[in-house]
């Protein structure tokens, strides 16, 4: 009798701990995984940008940047979003408005042509623009060196996973490691747009097959499909919540989307037109998400229900 009742004493203490562990996790305690803990609302709308496409918080300082593609509406094809025509530029923003419009701007070391995904590793900011990727300080706003990257073309979203910057190129479907130190590649899905880290892993958003899929980290395997094609349109920003849990955004349809941690659940979050790559403060509790086709910057509250 003792030792069914330790037994059951040590099931109750391991649910108990589970509990608190998920309590210190999400705030949200033994939740059901498979509904959505979380609620946007929008607070503002930031003007007057050049074709936004990505923004991004600096989890020291709370400053919000985002790249301006500065697109050609007259140019051919890909290059009305592609062109190195060196007009880009990165704004450093507020939480109610545009600080400085070209905050980081083209320079010897670098040159801003169509910039799109960022990424924060140490003290640089981390651009993706086209076939380079373009490091920025972050102390003085200049570019202080450009990566370029074999066979990129369409480079797109950027991550990191607090080491290393990766870039996604939407050309080829390939993740690289492109720094510090030697560059990796991976196998992405065709047409990878948005990356994020949840813990060591590596998802990618598609936007040809509108799913998400997990990346190999060895480089070996193809990317696995999570089996969400039916759910999406055209997938842009992917970003990991606290809980395990995904945001990304379905830009044809103007939707910022809520996706379980097991990928067996979604939910609209939001409603904004045709959103981009947005960035999480999960400190303020924020969703910045840019719409490149209105070139403005829309700000979202994020709470738990």
């Amino acid at each position: 009798m003792n030792a069914l009742i330790e037994k059951s004493n040590l099931r109750i203490n391991l649910l108990l701990i589970a509990c608190v562990s998920g309590l210190l996790l999400t705030g949200a305690g033994c939740a059901d995984p498979h509904v959505c803990q979380w609620k946007a609302q929008e607070l503002r709308v930031i003007g007057g940008l050049e074709r936004p496409e990505c923004a991004v918080v600096d989890p020291i300082t709370g400053n919000i940047y985002a790249s301006n593609m500065n697109y050609n509406p007259n140019a051919d094809g890909a290059a009305k979003y592609w062109g190195d025509d060196g007009t880009g530029s990165i704004s450093l923003l507020s939480e109610g408005q545009v600080e400085k419009l070209h905050w980081s701007v083209s320079n010897d070391k670098g040159t801003f042509d169509s910039p799109k995904g960022l990424c924060i590793v140490g003290r640089q900011l981390w651009v993706a623009d086209n076939h380079q990727v373009i490091v920025v300080d972050l102390a003085t706003g200049k570019p202080v060196k450009t990566i370029e990257v074999p066979g990129a073309k369409f480079l797109n979203d950027m991550a990191s996973d607090g080491k290393y910057a990766y870039a996604a190129d939407t050309s080829n479907g390939r993740i690289t490691r492109v720094g510090p130190g030697p560059m990796e590649h991976y196998k992405g899905p065709a047409s990878a747009n948005g990356i994020c880290f949840r813990g060591s892993k590596l998802y990618c958003s598609s936007w040809g097959e509108h799913d998400i899929f997990e990346v190999d980290m060895s480089g070996r395997k193809e990317a696995r499909s999570v089996g969400l094609a039916s759910k999406f349109k055209g997938l842009d920003a992917i970003e990991a919540l606290p809980d395990g849990s995904f945001l990304v955004s379905d830009q044809p349809t103007s939707r910022i989307v809520w996706v379980s941690a097991d990928f067996t659940k979604t939910e609209k979050l939001a409603e904004v037109h045709q959103p981009a790559d947005f960035g999480i403060d999960l400190k303020r509790g924020r969703i910045y998400a840019p719409t490149f086709f209105d070139n403005t910057v829309t700000v979202f509250s994020l709470k738990r229900k």
